[in-house]
């Protein structure tokens, strides 16, 4: 499916949005700098375990972010309610992998990492949420461990993903690491070590799929999602620089605005 025939299809399923993303009168008074941050609408529908997706975010840059949009005077429009639709975790995840997909990487890249991040945790690490809204989000897109596997496999060859294991070379290369670690990994993944240690004496670096360097992360240490929280602060900075280059004017639903790094756990982010 195209961006637009999902967003057909979740309208389809869910029905309309209940209500605008902002109250107009207290976006309007925001983005005056008359007051710190905007009224938000009566559109959460976390009771169901759904999330509210910006449409235009396939056009304009962090729709849920005033921080980004407030000195450009992002019109109101972009957060009506038509402009919106609901969709649970898995089908968010997709969303923002196909709007990657249709704008060769130039859009949603740091909403694609956050929000695989927030399921890797969840369904394939298994670390099931305590807070009563995200219980909710967990149960309506509930996958089991291979199936995740399955569905971030696949997200990869859709959007020709390659990770690559920079950041854990010099404990690949540590002769104990490779004797007591690598035998406790998935026989695919010891491949793809075995590989990448290959290519590390030709000066290069083997190129491994998400859940191999899940995988690998987890043995060597270190934070997978801190990855994908990097991860993502990059995409940003590649993001602004392309902003740069297209011009700061913003109209309707057509150009994109400048963004700002923001620090933070994805863990705090507003999808």
């Amino acid at each position: 499916m195209s961006y637009d025939e999902l967003v057909g299809y979740l309208k389809s399923k869910y029905g309309q949005v209940k209500d605008d993303y902002y109250k107009e009168k207290s976006y309007t008074r925001f983005l005056k700098g008359e007051i710190k941050s905007p009224t938000k609408g009566n559109f959460s529908n976390t009771l169901n375990g759904l999330y509210c997706h910006h449409i235009n975010e396939d056009k304009i840059l962090n729709l849920t972010n005033p921080n980004y949009y407030k000195d450009y005077k992002v019109p109101f429009i972009n957060h009506q309610r038509d402009n919106l639709v609901y969709c649970d975790l898995i089908e968010h995840l997709i969303l923002h992998a196909t709007i990657r997909k249709e704008s060769n990487n130039e859009l949603s890249n740091g909403g694609y990492e956050t929000i695989l991040g927030i399921v890797i945790d969840w369904f394939y690490d298994e670390n099931k949420p305590r807070l009563e809204w995200m219980v909710n989000c967990f149960n309506k897109s509930f996958l089991k461990k291979e199936d995740v596997k399955t569905l971030i496999l696949e997200l990869d060859i859709f959007l020709n993903e390659q990770r690559d294991l920079q950041n854990y070379i010099y404990r690949l290369k540590d002769p104990k690491f490779i004797e007591k670690y690598i035998p406790t990994l998935p026989l695919d993944t010891q491949k793809v070590v075995k590989k990448t240690l290959i290519t590390i004496e030709q000066g290069k670096v083997f190129p491994c799929s998400t859940i191999d360097l899940i995988e690998i992360s987890k043995v060597v240490s270190l934070d997978a999602l801190a990855y994908f929280e990097n991860r993502r602060l990059e995409n940003e900075r590649i993001s602004l620089e392309f902003e740069l280059k297209q011009g700061l004017t913003i109209k309707p639903g057509l150009n994109r605005r400048k963004r700002e790094k923001k620090k933070g756990s994805w863990r705090n982010k507003s999808l």
